[in-house]
């Protein structure tokens, strides 16, 4: 904790520049009680750790949650001081009555309040939609920030993200998700920007790594979309995702392997225009190549070029099969009111249009631009998806 209250009521707050000497000089003559549940806290001035206040032994006080870590601690102060450079006095630590919470950090900026929470440990998401919930009543926009110890790294496309992670999406256009990390110990934030998931585990971001001293409140509150993603780099990870699908141990008991094999496909033979990144596929846990090779299956392979295909019959089709549990969700606290999938099911076929899989006939009906055409050999495949990558990389992946 790095607030205290006085015995006149004054707030002091460890994150303005006090010296250890006027500190310890205070320490002597003053009393300290937490600023929520009155009780007596201890001002711990070592020279290891951060100074800061820490309730006595055997005290209850719910706000001390988590026990705090003193990478939790740097962390919130240095994020502290960096808004205070900006000139937002921010307040740090602060405690809302209304909604009985504790804010890291609350800042005004335009006239838009915000709540700032940097999280380095694991928390629930009952607890997680719970305080996300609580800002948003009171007029609060919330801006989760993650511990840079919760970073995975694969490469310099790659990021291993678990669904606590997901948790922390936040959404600033119809096609840019965001999760921002920051490291007390390189002081650097981590942007994570047009996040795409490939598989349930792995998702391609652009990682931007910038210095707290450099770093724009912008970059923070309104993003702006960064470099695609490299249609090779794409690729080599789907096939690589295809080739794990049918080496894992007892594949032949997954479900959607066995339908495929039930409608006599080959996941190594799949069209190319399946497995594609979609912007806001990242409400779909589901990774892209199965979602969109369901509604291969249920709609447009037993389609002819005569055929229409209704939005409505592909909508339904979805849903069917996150009732069965094929398809499943992402709950997204910080945007759980948008209607992602529809988002996404109408990216899917932009792409599908561009493409010259379908064109349409109106703005709920398509139909096939040609019959559709089933590689039966792995050369023949690989000519087919060379060609399509080559024609269309342009239109999938630069936007």
């Amino acid at each position: 904790m790095l607030t205290a209250l006085l015995e006149t009521g004054e707030r002091l707050c460890l994150g303005d520049g006090w010296a250890k000497e006027k500190l310890l000089l205070m320490r002597e003559k003053e009393r300290f009680c937490c600023p929520q549940c009155r009780e007596d806290v201890i001002l711990k001035l070592g020279d290891k750790r951060i100074f800061h206040f820490s309730h006595l032994k055997g005290n209850t006080c719910r706000f001390e949650h988590e026990n705090e870590s003193e990478y939790h601690l740097r962390g919130k102060l240095q994020l502290y001081q960096w808004l205070k450079r900006l000139g937002l006095n921010p307040v740090l630590e602060y405690y809302d009555s209304k909604i009985n919470q504790r804010a890291d950090i609350i800042f005004n900026v335009e006239n838009k309040h915000y709540a700032l929470e940097y999280q380095c440990s694991n928390i629930s998401e009952s607890v997680f939609t719970k305080r996300t919930k609580g800002y948003l009543s009171v007029g609060y926009i919330p801006i989760w920030i993650l511990g840079g110890n919760q970073w995975k790294r694969k490469n310099t496309y790659l990021t291993s993200f678990s669904e606590f992670h997901y948790m922390f999406l936040q959404k600033y256009s119809s096609n840019l998700w965001s999760i921002p990390f920051y490291c007390s110990e390189s002081q650097k934030f981590i942007l994570h920007q047009s996040i795409q998931p490939i598989t349930i585990r792995y998702a391609f971001s652009h990682q931007k790594l910038v210095k707290v001293d450099k770093m724009l409140l912008e970059e923070l509150i309104s993003p702006q979309k960064e470099s695609p993603i490299l249609p090779n780099i794409w690729l080599k990870q789907l096939n690589h995702f295809k080739t794990q699908l049918i080496r894992t141990p007892g594949h032949f008991q997954n479900p959607f392997l066995r339908e495929l094999y039930s409608n006599h496909l080959n996941v190594s033979l799949l069209p190319s225009y399946l497995g594609l990144p979609v912007a806001n596929s990242t409400c779909i846990i589901t990774p892209p190549l199965i979602w969109q090779t369901y509604l291969f299956m249920d709609i447009f392979m037993n389609c002819n070029v005569t055929t229409p295909i209704k939005f409505q019959d592909i909508y339904f089709s979805f849903m069917k099969r996150i009732r069965k549990n094929d398809i499943q969700l992402r709950k997204i606290p910080l945007a759980e009111d948008e209607r992602f999938v529809t988002l996404a099911l109408l990216q899917y076929l932009e792409i599908l249009i561009k493409t010259n899989v379908i064109w349409v006939i109106d703005c709920h009906t398509f139909t096939l631009n040609k019959p559709i055409k089933i590689p039966q050999t792995v050369i023949e495949h690989m000519k087919l998806e060379e060609s399509f990558y080559k024609k269309y990389a342009n239109m999938i992946f630069i936007k």
